[in-house]
């Protein structure tokens, strides 16, 4: 009878107990002193293993939705003693785990050459895609060489540095971690993980310069599935089946280093994505909006230790939200609160004024003097993810340009007490980005793209305008990747008096000439207007127009009575 279980865990002995003690007895001593050393010490309970802490968690789940969601079933290739101790300590901890007769009785005296395939048959039996935790990277491979095909096993293996002998936290290695007691967490590596291993291959047999070329020609094709979907599939259908007031106790997190390290900060602020990012955030919405599987959190990191700080910010500095349904309902002061503490946690590393990167990589450092110019300033703005979340963005008078200034003096501040990045450097990066705003278009661009949103009211304008914005930056992507076209991302919005129509304006640097016979551009834009029509609040009075003029043009229009105008 197949389970009905939502999740369906199989552990080791040796991962959810610390059996290094026996272990290393049976390595000096041999196999019979080691049946001795566990007969002598039968009733004494083994101290909890790297995979306990988890396994206590999961099983915790069934209790707090009292319904049967999760079964954790122990499979271990041991002796009769040792398997009776590791009997008598699952009582002494009082783990609901199941199968544990059967598979003591059906192991017990086994060969190691045969338990492959006696573990691989009954993992087979109890379900496709069970997750397996093993604390011996070599313990269960074998194993996966079944009748079943390989892609419906996932195994998880856990690193064996990390200290086994642990009671209360995750890991040793990381005693700094803790989240709400009863609520589960679960990382996902990218690569090789959640997706497959194709960029993989093609970095170790293309090297980095046409892994890179290889993004770029695929930035908008989904990435493969990976060989652990299944089982965060599994655990997103666990998360919905514990209801609205439990939904909280469990939480899924992408780690990868598909980004670099000193642009952290798209983690809530968005500085233009490059190809290679593209790729992997189209397979995340995509599989987001068909699924419904999708992070609380993306954390894209590079460089250092970037998994061990990735978990760190999220266990430490999210802990108290419960549920998170969209970064667009954070309070203000919420908001700052969080990118404060994340850019804390950066602040600590040995950063050099060079490496100092607060604002776009498009960017020239330069002096207050004024040295060196910046040009091809590239736009930023709040993220506003993609469905399931809430889409409509903040309201636009009051988000990007403040929110933007506001949270880099808070970052300026934050860092003041970091001696090796000078006063002269944060204050550049803060004069930057207020010049941003008041260099629109610059000397540079010859044409505009203007279009015309009109409505009943200034709040479904505001509304749409978020959603049109996080459209535009595929748009911008297109036009400068396929049109080869230079955009001057940093755009305007102006209000007319009657709060019922805003134009929104891109700027190039091709006369409108050149825009009118590039049949790319207009393959482009109509994919992008198409995508502003697909707004899931929109009324049949949101209309969308669009023209192209020319700069000169553009500027004699302004020389009429003037709008309200907003910088964006």
């Amino acid at each position: 009878m197949p389970p009905t279980f939502e999740l369906v865990v199989c552990i080791t002995a040796a991962a959810l107990f610390d059996c290094t003690e026996a272990r290393e007895i049976l390595n000096r001593d041999g196999f019979e002193a080691c049946k001795e050393h566990q007969r002598a010490n039968l009733m004494v309970p083994h101290q909890p293993g790297v995979g306990y802490p988890l396994v206590r968690s999961l099983l915790a789940l069934n209790e707090a939705a009292e319904k049967q969601l999760v079964e954790v079933v122990l499979i271990s290739c041991t002796d009769s003693d040792s398997g009776e101790r590791i009997r008598q300590s699952i009582h002494h901890y009082e783990l609901p785990i199941t199968h544990e007769d059967q598979v003591r009785t059906v192991l017990c005296g086994t060969s190691s050459k045969a338990f492959t395939g006696i573990a691989a048959a009954l993992v087979c039996s109890i379900v496709n895609t069970t997750p397996n935790i093993s604390s011996n990277p070599i313990q269960i491979p074998e194993s996966l060489h079944c009748q079943e095909s390989d892609s419906k096993l996932d195994m998880t293996v856990l690193p064996s540095e990390v200290n086994t002998s642990t009671k209360y936290v995750p890991s040793a290695s990381l005693p700094y971690l803790s989240w709400p007691e009863g609520q589960v967490r679960i990382a996902f590596d990218g690569d090789s993980v959640l997706f497959s291993d194709q960029a993989e291959c093609v970095f170790k047999t293309e090297g980095l310069e046409g892994f890179f070329e290889f993004e770029r020609k695929h930035g908008h094709i989904a990435l493969p599935k990976g060989p652990m979907q299944a089982f965060a599939l599994k655990f997103q259908k666990l998360r919905q089946s514990l209801g609205e007031n439990h939904k909280w106790r469990v939480r899924t997190f992408l780690v990868t280093a598909r980004n670099d390290v000193y642009e952290i900060e798209r983690l809530f602020i968005y500085v233009r994505f490059p190809p290679i990012f593209q790729h992997l955030l189209a397979f995340i919405r995509t599989w987001a909006q068909h699924v419904g599987l999708y992070g609380q959190v993306y954390c894209y990191l590079g460089g250092y230790s970037w998994a061990i700080l990735c978990a760190y910010i999220c266990h430490t500095y999210l802990s108290p939200i419960k549920s998170l349904s969209s970064i667009e309902h954070f309070s203000i002061d919420e908001f700052f609160s969080l990118v404060q503490k994340i850019f804390s946690t950066f602040a600590q590393f040995n950063w050099s004024s060079q490496e100092l990167c607060l604002y776009s990589k498009s960017y020239k450092q330069m002096t207050l003097s004024n040295k060196s110019s910046v040009h091809n300033r590239g736009s930023m703005r709040i993220i506003s993810p993609s469905p399931p979340y809430n889409n409509t963005g903040r309201s636009t008078t009051n988000s990007t340009r403040d929110l933007i200034i506001q949270e880099f003096q808070c970052v300026l501040q934050l860092l003041d007490s970091v001696n090796i990045i000078t006063c002269e450097d944060k204050m550049n990066a803060l004069k930057q980005i207020l010049e941003l705003n008041n260099d629109f278009p610059n000397e540079k661009t010859k044409s505009l793209l203007q279009l015309t949103l009109s409505s009943e009211n200034i709040h479904e304008i505001d509304e749409w305008i978020g959603w049109i914005k996080s459209r535009l930056v595929r748009f911008v992507n297109d036009c400068e990747e396929e049109c080869h076209l230079i955009i001057q991302t940093q755009c305007s919005i102006e209000y007319q008096s009657n709060n019922t129509e805003a134009f929104y304006s891109l700027a190039f640097q091709l006369d409108p000439q050149t825009l009118d016979q590039h049949q790319n551009f207009f393959r482009c834009l109509k994919k992008c207007l198409h995508q502003f029509n697909l707004y899931p609040n929109r009324k049949t009075s949101m209309k969308v127009s669009y023209k192209i003029v020319s700069i000169h043009d553009w500027k004699l229009e302004r020389m009429q009575p003037k709008l309200q105008r907003i910088i964006k």
